[in-house]
């Protein structure tokens, strides 16, 4: 009886004097009225929250802007095809299974097919990250544009919809063809052709910016010069004897405001080796335009699909020898692109490395391609993991794993950026001005240290005090101040522990700085540790008995001022035991310190579990600890954590630290050979009494499980 009824209600409401396209407005309308509904619910709830958590500074506009607009533009995307399909198949059931499964390909079958461009995914706008420190950066063009184009195509749907809509009885296709001709004049027809402008208008705009403008490498192309560097390079040059940089000079010009960098670098480049040097490789950037000037150097040959160039020395680098290399490398924002490419170069809180602006020797193993399925499909045979460790080396030793270019060296910058932000460089600021709308800052590193540094600038509170001869500062946006005491007190107690059992700290300063949450780390450099807003300054940690993480990154980072940027160990397996586990140790004693042996114990259950989870998903064979590879982040951070540990329980903590001691005072800052794990293990060793040398065998040679 009610099917009867609703069918009688039809076809009066169908016979009304109306025009079909307010029947069909109307749907859309209600939609997206639930739609709102829904999302001011879920805006309320989360509010709500927020208060019952105690937190009361929520910014009601981001809450707005994530899901009253850019939420709403993917629901209302969706609300039109629903539209449109049930118009056309008129069938509810069959309507919703032929919505969902147009949805699952419009999601999944471009990556398959590697077709990147946004403009043929319907109602996709390019991904982005919101930060406190700078918004929606350097998506808002593109999300903004991307949204233009999709609207007018929202409107040839619904006129459609509009043009197909079933109206009377007879559901015929005949008469819903005829209906279909009869409707489409009038204004309908004008605003057919209004949103074919608009459309082809705006999407000539955004495929100017995105194809042209911005174009970017097909992901079969960055495939293809992948197999093309190792297939043509690697048998010939992965062994040729290349020169090393000894010192680095960089004049830098940021202009946040359009997202723009002019960089200018100048490097010592010396002849270490015992031959002289007469062909140098140089790998250049797809990121940045560069040019180079190298004296007594011709370009021999350019391979510009794999960035690889390669010079001739006339005469030859003889050994001993040096020569001045220079270059310039730009970043310049034109335009919106397809996805954003480059998130270190934004309006507030730039932050890039030193990897970003300056060219490479040699052949580097980094740019093959690392998925195993790719290389089965090109024929690759399976890649190198880290070369086998060895014991007692000289040849194989004498690159370090972060640096294969460089040992120490010295270096000094010179970075301008606007006037509002404050510009922070590696080493000690010996100069400082303001001209006009420019501010410049000029800093020198204090000692010689890896060629791993970063760049950063942003409108910065600064807080700082003076500890042991070292300036303690911590860089923040301003408005998050939840954690900056904490960092300081971390840094405090971190010099105390270092210094105290492993040996002085080498820099003039030691800072922590906030860059935005587009990345989501902690890095050190050479007395600068950048730390992501993140996991770091907006976390708020209340409850006493939760492991404090922003204490412990502090205090990681911290500890690698002496664990790589002393000791480093050579490009092998194992290196990451130098620098990683030996972090990891430093931290957590720095840790038990400040809250006791029972806070530790509920971080090493933590950090054992961890361990254990992500060894199940391993794909390709876990390494004892004294040969883990560097991408078994689960091996020398969690388990290095327990072992490390559990020996201090063993051996007492003096007798290991003496141990470690005796590692700095041999290779703090010492040229090649490089240490290795083995040099770490015999220090061990050396301290251990006989009855426990079984437990270093099982800590560092095995694999062996233990509760």
């Amino acid at each position: 009886v009610w099917k009867e009824r609703m069918a009688r209600m039809d076809q009066i409401h169908d016979a009304l004097p109306h025009p079909v396209w307010t029947t069909a407005l109307g749907k859309l309308l209600a939609i997206l009225g639930v739609l709102f509904a829904v999302q001011f619910v879920a805006m309320a709830m989360g509010i709500a929250t927020q208060l019952l958590k105690g937190y009361t500074d929520f910014d009601v506009t981001v809450w707005m802007r994530e899901l009253l607009v850019l939420d709403m533009v993917t629901l209302g995307s969706m609300a039109v095809l629903a539209l449109v399909v049930q118009a056309i198949v008129n069938n509810r059931f069959l309507g919703y299974f032929v919505v969902v499964a147009l949805l699952l390909l419009n999601t999944f079958v471009w990556g398959p097919l590697k077709i990147q461009s946004l403009m043929l995914r319907f109602g996709a706008t390019p991904g982005y990250v919101y930060s406190d420190m700078a918004g929606y950066g350097p998506w808002v063009s593109g999300l903004a544009w991307f949204t233009a184009y999709w609207l007018p195509v929202a409107g040839l749907l619904m006129l459609l919809a509009i043009l197909v809509w079933v109206r009377g009885v007879d559901t015929s296709l005949a008469v819903r063809r005829l209906n279909t001709s009869l409707r489409f004049h009038g204004g309908l027809r004008t605003a057919a052709l209004a949103l074919v402008v608009a459309f082809v208008s705006v999407g000539g705009w955004v495929f100017y910016n995105t194809q042209v403008l911005n174009a970017y490498p097909a992901t079969r192309e960055v495939e293809a010069a992948a197999v093309a560097y190792e297939t043509r390079y690697k048998e010939i040059y992965q062994d040729l004897v290349q020169p090393r940089i000894a010192h680095l000079a960089y004049e830098i010009d940021l202009v946040p405001g359009d997202r723009d960098l002019f960089a200018r670098g100048r490097a010592v480049v010396v002849n270490p080796w015992d031959t002289p040097i007469d062909t140098l490789l140089v790998n250049t950037s797809r990121q940045v335009e560069m040019a180079l000037e190298i004296p007594g150097a011709t370009l021999a040959r350019e391979d510009e699909e794999t960035l690889l160039r390669f010079y001739a020395l006339e005469p030859a680098l003889a050994p001993g020898d040096s020569v001045i290399m220079s270059w310039t490398a730009d970043y310049v924002t034109e335009g919106f692109e397809n996805q954003v490419q480059v998130t270190q170069v934004v309006e507030n809180g730039t932050f890039f490395n030193n990897g970003f602006i300056t060219p490479s020797f040699g052949y580097e193993p980094s740019r093959e391609m690392t998925s195993r399925n790719d290389r089965r499909k090109y024929g690759l045979p399976p890649r190198d993991r880290m070369p086998p460790l060895q014991k007692d080396c000289v040849e194989a030793c004498m690159a370090n794993y972060i640096s294969d270019d460089a040992d120490w060296v010295t270096m000094e910058t010179v970075i301008t950026t606007s006037a509002d932000q404050i510009a922070v460089a590696p080493g000690s600021l010996v100069e400082e001005s303001v001209d006009g709308d420019r501010r410049t800052f000029r800093y020198v590193l204090d000692h010689p240290s890896l060629a791993f540094n970063s760049f950063i600038s942003a409108g910065y509170e600064v807080a700082r005090e003076e500890w042991e001869g070292v300036d303690v500062e911590v860089y923040f946006h301003p408005e998050h101040t939840y954690n900056v005491e904490k960092m300081l007190r971390s840094i405090r107690r971190s010099l105390d522990y270092n210094q105290e059992n492993f040996g002085p700290y080498r820099h003039g300063q030691a800072r922590i700085i906030e860059f935005p949450r587009y990345a989501t780390f902690a890095q050190a450099f050479p007395g600068t540790m950048p730390y992501s807003e993140a996991i770091g300054f907006i976390a708020r940690i209340q409850d006493e008995e939760d492991i404090d993480m922003v204490f412990y990154v502090t205090a990681h980072e911290m500890a690698h001022q002496w664990w790589a940027h002393q000791v480093v160990g050579a490009a092998m397996e194992g290196a990451t035991v130098l620098s990683e586990t030996l972090a990891q140790y430093s931290a957590i004693m720095t840790m038990e310190r400040e809250y006791g042996e029972e806070a530790i114990f509920k971080f090493l259950r933590y950090e054992m579990d961890n361990y254990l989870s992500s060894r199940g998903a391993e794909t390709l064979k876990e390494k004892p600890l004294m040969r883990v590879d560097a991408s078994q982040g689960y091996v020398h951070y969690r388990k290095g954590s327990v072992i490390l540990y559990h020996l201090k329980e063993m051996l007492g903590e003096e007798v290991l630290n003496s141990a470690l001691r005796d590692l700095v005072e041999d290779f703090a800052y010492a040229g090649p050979p490089y240490p290795t794990s083995h040099d770490l293990v015999d220090r061990i060793r050396a301290v251990t009494p006989d009855s426990l040398q079984s437990l270093v065998t099982d800590a560092f040679e095995r694999i062996v499980l233990f509760d």
